[in-house]
């Protein structure tokens, strides 16, 4: 037969010694409020004994309780600004990589940067160091302005703003009623300037803009209309009287003023092709 693996001693063991470790929530609470309410005879080493708390554990809840207050009723980890390795890049570092005067070459590639600073990260540990610790920067395409508003333009703009503020095209109707006339806004004159550009552009490359007009000015003339022709299904007396309509219908002679500028097929083979033809050769 086998022999048995039970214990012959089945009692319970004696208690160990009394280790110091971290007290939990209960505990430490027992411990503030018998310390509160202690008399002025009763020391701090005889409410110690009572709830079995070292006298060195009671005196640093103290302490702690004096420095953070009610967060020392509450089991507490280890009080840092941060747990862990320590940085290996510094905020200042930080702020002086995405600072305009002190990084000569924010608009150089990580690598450079980093080559330049002499920091040792790489380029994936600096962008999400830039993002977590400096409040999302990170390398952005730059803005391209055009040219400074004089200050004439600044003044019109300010007047214009300051007039039409409190316009914005709305008006409180029922719905359906947009044709109404008191619902109805009259739009303005667009008084427009027209320009007349001639460029060139391919999958290879793209030409200048310039800017034609046609200096000769010539006038523009209605098409006349032509001479009706006999036909020889009509009587004479049919195409007399359509000659005579023909002669009525033709205008006086008058000049005729074109709108706006125009491009003739002269004034484009003379000072528009040559330079194409260039951009070609």
């Amino acid at each position: 037969m086998a022999p048995s693996t039970r214990l012959p001693n089945r009692s319970t063991p004696p208690p160990d010694r009394y280790i110091v470790r971290e007290a939990d929530t209960v505990k430490r609470t027992r411990f503030f409020d018998a310390f509160d309410a202690r008399s002025k005879d009763e020391s701090i080493l005889s409410i110690c004994k009572d709830l079995q708390v070292t006298t060195p554990t009671a005196r640093r809840w103290l302490r702690q309780r004096n420095l953070i207050g009610q967060t020392a009723y509450r089991r507490t980890r280890k009080i840092s600004l941060r747990l862990g390795r320590p940085f290996s890049v510094s905020q200042n570092q930080l702020e002086m990589l995405i600072s305009p005067s002190q990084n000569p070459v924010r608009n150089q590639t990580y690598e450079a940067q980093l080559d330049y600073h002499n920091i040792p990260l790489s380029k994936r540990g600096l962008q999400r160091t830039l993002t977590r610790r400096a409040n999302g920067s990170r390398r952005y395409k730059q803005t391209y302005i055009g040219k400074l508003i004089s200050q004439t333009n600044r003044q019109k703009r300010l007047e214009y703003g300051k007039t039409y503020q409190s316009f914005s095209g709305h008006i409180l109707r029922p719905p359906g009623a947009w044709y109404e006339p008191q619902n109805i806004q009259q739009r303005g004159e667009k008084n427009g300037v027209k320009l007349h550009i001639a460029a060139w552009v391919n999958w290879h490359g793209k030409g200048e803009l310039r800017f034609y007009n046609d200096e000769n000015n010539h006038t523009v003339r209605p098409r006349r209309r032509t001479k009706p022709r006999e036909s020889k299904y009509e009587t004479d007396k049919d195409f007399a009287q359509r000659i005579r309509e023909w002669k009525a219908s033709l205008q006086h002679k008058r000049e005729y003023k074109p709108k706006g500028n125009s491009m003739t097929q002269k004034y484009y083979y003379e000072r528009l092709l040559p330079y194409d033809i260039d951009a070609i050769s």
